[in-house]
């Protein structure tokens, strides 16, 4: 392959329903945000971007809510390069709820690490209707080995930090980066 031709790179998005998960792939992929909620089944959304001086394309699968049924299905784990676990930090099942949805993904993958981002979404809300503390976020990336960003797909805050820091974890898995950095949260 030529150093600059375009490389595909496939992240599935996951977390429980109303945490954002469309809105944070709708802000990426078409810089649009929606206050209207309208559950998703599954749809994938494509975005070229360059990162580190080389062209991508970005096939985002923006799934269901995960609550009914397993926490992440076949489809949500074969061909996919890296995943955005998404939780909402107004609802602390949302982010609970994620060590199942990981736990599932190691044992479909039968990997020990997956090159994933850990994303606290909606932090535009009032402090007082926050139920998870970004404290409780960096321990658990730490645990899990992974970045965490907290983001507003309302506001665009920290949006592409989350995919740039997605597509970094695959392309570290992949050996095409060098491990450069420690576990730290963005609040941006």
């Amino acid at each position: 392959m030529a150093a600059n031709a375009q490389r595909k790179r496939r992240i599935a998005v996951l977390g429980s329903k109303s945490v954002g998960k469309s809105s944070l792939t709708m802000r990426f992929t078409q810089n649009t945000f929606s206050e209207m909620y309208v559950p998703t089944i599954e749809d994938t959304l494509s975005k070229e971007v360059t990162f580190r001086g080389q062209r991508y394309v970005l096939e985002i699968t923006d799934t269901a809510g995960q609550e009914s049924g397993s926490p992440a299905s076949s489809a949500q784990t074969l061909n996919v390069d890296g995943w955005v676990l998404v939780f909402s930090t107004a609802n602390r099942k949302s982010f609970e709820y994620l060590r199942t949805v990981r736990n599932c993904l190691l044992e479909s993958t039968g990997h020990r690490t997956l090159p994933m981002v850990l994303v606290g979404n909606k932090v535009d809300l009032a402090a007082n209707d926050r139920t998870v503390g970004s404290d409780e976020v960096t321990r658990l990336a730490q645990e899990w080995q992974c970045p965490a960003v907290l983001t507003s797909a309302k506001t665009n805050q920290n949006v592409q930090e989350v995919f740039d820091k997605c597509l970094y974890e695959v392309e570290k898995l992949n050996g095409n980066i060098k491990q450069e950095r420690n576990c730290c949260i963005s609040v941006g």
